[in-house]
């Protein structure tokens, strides 16, 4: 379920969806809430359970963080000093 494979397509993967969050959030932090709402209404077909690990996944890496009641994606930094 982490990755794709012939039984799991890309958009109902943790990383595929994953992916999406990451889109969805790319033009301005949302609420997890709206968050939801978008992916719902999209065409993937996906849990609010799948969601939920997805999400977490990204905040495992690092790629979101929550402020204020927002979800929004970090700036990755590649270790050097800025």
């Amino acid at each position: 379920m982490l990755l794709p494979n012939k039984h799991v397509p890309v958009n109902r993967s943790l990383v595929g969806l994953g992916g999406t969050i990451l889109g969805i959030l790319q033009d301005r932090p949302r609420t997890v809430s709206s968050t939801w709402e978008r992916v719902r209404t999209s065409n993937i077909d996906a849990s609010f359970e799948q969601f939920a690990l997805a999400a977490s996944f990204l905040f495992s890496l690092g790629a979101v963080e929550l402020e204020d009641d927002n979800l929004r994606v970090t700036r990755l930094r590649s270790g050097g000093a800025e």
